[in-house]
């Protein structure tokens, strides 16, 4: 395998090979990448996975500046999938590319060897956008949602018309309907779009009847999402930070994984209104143990302060080895050429260049006396070492206070 530094530039270089064949709308990826400082590679599974990263907390709010939309626009989050490409050995791999409010956070590949991988054979005529599912509820009746399997609902742009995928067939194949609800088999190769005779509620019904068949013929296999899992997270995050650390790639995990899905999330807040936890709604596929030990096997690769629970119905599992450190800011009792001539944004990235790999910068919290910097890592002393001296010379951070929050 190769070392990191080659990982991330086989996975640059095949990234940017599966931009330049997407359609010009998706240019903004493209010009992230160009801006982006480095990626975090690991391994997961079968395939390669790469995460957003940034050397430093200023480049991160420079990113987000320029490219981030944190309105409820549905055009700017979702999944890129059904785009292939073929190693050397002429076996084509799944490719898919995560997008969040408008941020390139996430790549995968289902291929554990990098090198073999041909970036002059991507293939995306016939991608996918994976919306959000609560941004298509307005497509369909409630009898036809009840037919539904909800979270595997993708826009396709096809020769200048939008279809939404409703099940693969072989071959990469697949069925989708239009937006006046026309059912069509949408072949691969040769790429044809044939109308089917049934309308929509019928041919729900027949794919329900089919995976219901199925569940009983062998119920040992998963009988669709219906096991609801609450992942309360100890952790002070706003909403868009918990989605792009916490939410996106976990549902990224979740689908690659076919453990189950994301269905909401939530926050709660202390009295002064600064956040004190956030919880995310899973459905697992079933509520097996296998399904449940994925489940904490994805949480702990991706990483959750301590405090945290995974809860059902009948548990309530402690997750987490992360540390929280909290640093308030003094807002209101510093003289006033202190704040006239201090940068809060230098000491967000002064602090992560100290803690380097001890911990990062997670969020932030701006309240009437106070301005919160959250940071997570494994040691709440060693952070708390680390940015001691900065803490005590830097005009901005005089008459703060560092309190740990997990």
């Amino acid at each position: 395998m190769f070392g990191k530094k080659k990982q991330e530039a086989a996975v640059l270089k095949i990234l940017s090979a599966v931009c330049e064949v997407l359609p010009a709308e998706f240019d903004y990826i493209y010009h992230q990448i160009e801006d982006q400082c480095t990626f975090f590679v690991q391994t997961f599974g079968d395939g390669i996975v790469m995460n957003q990263g940034f050397l430093n907390v200023a480049k991160a709010l420079s990113i987000q500046a320029k490219y981030a939309d944190y309105t409820d626009n549905p055009e700017k989050s979702f999944i890129i999938d059904h785009i292939f490409i073929s190693d050397f050995e002429k076996k084509k791999h799944k490719v898919s590319i995560t997008v969040h409010h408008g941020l390139l956070l996430g790549f995968n590949i289902d291929i554990d060897q990098l090198e073999q991988a041909d970036p002059e054979t991507v293939c995306a005529k016939n991608h996918k956008l994976k919306y959000r599912v609560h941004q298509l509820d307005t497509l369909f009746t409630a009898e036809e949602l009840e037919h539904l399997v909800r979270p595997d609902i993708y826009k396709v742009d096809l020769d200048g018309k939008s279809y939404y995928w409703l099940c693969d067939l072989a071959d990469g194949d697949f069925v989708a309907m239009d937006t006046e609800k026309n059912i069509y088999h949408v072949a691969y190769d040769p790429h044809t779009i044939t109308l089917f005779e049934e309308d929509l509620l019928t041919f729900l019904k027949m794919v329900s009847t089919h995976r219901q068949n199925e569940s009983d013929s062998n119920p040992e296999e998963p009988s669709g999402g219906e096991h609801l899992v609450t992942l309360q997270l100890n952790a002070r995050l706003q909403p868009f930070d918990r989605d792009e650390i916490y939410e996106a790639p976990l549902m990224d995990a979740l689908e690659r994984s076919g453990c189950g899905f994301i269905d909401g999330a939530g926050i709660g807040l202390l009295e002064s209104g600064e956040v004190e936890c956030c919880d995310l709604h899973l459905f697992l596929n079933d509520d097996s143990k296998e399904t449940l030990d994925a489940l904490l096997h994805i949480i702990e690769k991706i990483g959750v302060p301590k405090g945290s629970f995974v809860k059902t119905h009948d548990l309530n599992l402690p997750v987490g080895r992360l540390e929280g450190l909290a640093l308030y800011l003094n807002g209101t009792e510093l003289p006033s050429e202190v704040y006239e001539t201090s940068d809060v944004n230098y000491v967000m990235q002064k602090i992560n260049e100290l803690l380097a790999q001890s911990g990062k910068m997670y969020s932030y919290w701006q309240g009437p006396q106070d301005t919160a910097l959250y940071f997570y890592g494994f040691s709440f002393a060693e952070m708390k070492e680390k940015m001691a001296i900065f803490l005590a010379e830097y005009p901005l951070c005089q008459k703060c206070r560092v309190e740990q929050i997990a």
